[in-house]
This record gives structure tokens, sequence and C-alpha cells, in this order.
């Protein structure tokens, strides 16, 4: 490439910069000219009672940034470990909780079984079988293992209804 080509290359480089800062700031200035001042925050406060108004006839409600909303599956899955917790005062780690009682008969209709953090497979199907909720525990820890589903068990308080099918079962506290 000979100089006066450099050169050209360098001077259309340059002006195309130029040009372009040019236009970033004629966009800037129309934007700005269409939105709305706001010089104090007093006129802030003054549009907020409106946001709130539009909010209200539209059906939401405006809250806080620092208000932790829940949707009403997070409060009962809060509701549900607060009460697993309060029974369970006292009891020794991973025992199962009867939870509800058929009315009709007396049979525990679910079964609330919490499992700890760092609980090996064979400690699982252990509480399991206790609970009545798997009938072989032998037979559960080969299905987890054949699913490749040993290192995936989930710690936490899981409701089971007694003698639930084991596949439904290793669903529920393993991840995929």
């Amino acid at each position: 490439m000979s100089v006066s080509g450099r050169r050209s290359f360098w001077t259309g480089i340059g002006s195309g910069l130029v040009i372009g800062a040019v236009l970033l700031q004629v966009m800037n200035i129309a934007v700005q000219r269409d939105m709305p001042p706001i010089d104090s925050e007093m006129q802030q406060t003054e549009a907020e009672p409106d946001w709130r108004k539009l909010a209200e006839e539209a059906g939401y409600a405006l809250y806080p940034s620092d208000v932790k909303l829940y949707t009403q599956e997070e409060l009962d899955e809060q509701l549900r470990l607060a009460q697993a917790a309060a029974e369970q005062d006292g009891a020794a780690s991973g025992e199962a909780v009867v939870t509800d009682v058929d009315a009709e008969n007396g049979n525990a209709a679910n079964v609330d079984v919490q499992i700890k953090a760092g609980m090996l497979a064979s400690d699982v199907a252990e509480l399991l079988s206790e609970a009545g909720i798997v009938a072989d525990k032998d037979a559960f820890e080969s299905r987890l293992k054949e699913q490749k589903r040993t290192p995936k068990i989930r710690s936490g308080v899981y409701s089971f209804a007694p003698g639930e099918d084991m596949d439904s079962v290793i669903e529920k506290i393993t991840f995929d």
C-alpha cells in the first residue's frame, strides 16, 4: 500500500469517527428534548401517587424494592417446612414424622421425612424403609445405583404416602 493510500485510509477512519460522534450527540439532544425534566425530588414524589393510582386501576400493587414477595407455592413450602421443623423439635436427625392421619381408620396418610445433607444412599434407604415408604431398602438402593442418581440426592423435607412407588420417591428426592 502506498503512502497516499495509507493517508486516505486514516483520513477516512478519522472523518468517520468525527461524523459518528456528531450523530450521537444529535441523537442525545433529541432524546433529552422529548423527556420531561425532573428538577427535584419533589417532582418525583408528586408523580408517585399517579403511578400508584394507575397501578391500582390496572389491578396491580406497588411495593418497596426491599420487600420480599412470595408466590403461593413458596409460602406453602415455607409453612410446610416450618411445621415439619416444629414437629421434629427434639426428634433425632433424619427421623420420619407422620403429618396427616386418615380420620376414618387412623392410618397414616402422609409421612414427612427429612433428608439431611451428607446422608449416603444407604442412610436414605434405611430412613425411607423405617418410615414405611419403601418396602425393601436394598431394592431402593439398587434402583438408585441403576439410575446413577446416588450422588444426586437432595437434602430437605419430603412428604410421601406410605407404600408410594419407588420411582416417584426417587424423582422427588433427586435432581436430574
